[in-house]
């Protein structure tokens, strides 16, 4: 008897005194991707560009040497995914698995696939979780991103395409 209220109280006790056990418990609503977002870093400044996938217009020819709407030479691209859930969201068991494939160039070329899956923290109070991917040897070749959330029953997804091209 004894034993089975030291049981009852063990398994109670973190509930009622510990809050973040409480709110792990609490039901989640559905996290989603709102977007995908490419930044371009310019080694030869040391800065990024603006969202190049918000511009239609971008021209990525010859973004490895500064050309197009690039304003410096980039062969390194950091991808940003954006979620929208419940402020100071979070449930431990939902990842975002990422996943770009492209081609290097020059000699040597050989094709490239990123996969990550990572574990999604808290959200903050306006309920916004960001995700950063790098890449490297982009900028002449088109790079296909795609990201998923994992670990929870409805589907939410997001592809993107940056235009790298290159040729003389």
């Amino acid at each position: 008897m004894k034993l089975l209220l030291a049981l009852s109280l063990f398994f109670a006790v973190p509930s009622v005194y510990c809050p973040a056990l409480a709110a792990q418990a609490q039901k989640v609503a559905s996290f989603k991707i709102t977007t995908i977002k490419a930044m371009l870093f310019y080694e030869d400044k040391g800065t990024f560009s603006k969202d190049v996938l918000a511009d239609p217009n971008f021209a990525f020819w010859n973004a490895i040497i500064g050309g197009g709407s690039a304003e410096g030479n980039s062969s390194s691209t950091l991808v940003m995914v954006e979620l929208s859930g419940g402020s100071e969201a979070y449930q431990p068991m939902r990842k975002i698995e990422f996943t770009a494939t492209y081609k290097t160039s020059g000699p040597g070329a050989r094709p490239v696939v990123v996969r990550r899956t990572s574990g999604i923290g808290i959200f903050n109070k306006e309920g916004k979780f960001f995700a950063a991917f790098w890449l490297y040897d982009t900028g002449c070749e088109p790079v296909k991103l795609y990201a998923r959330i994992i670990g929870q029953a409805q589907r939410s997804w997001a592809s993107k395409t940056i235009g790298f091209r290159c040729g003389e």
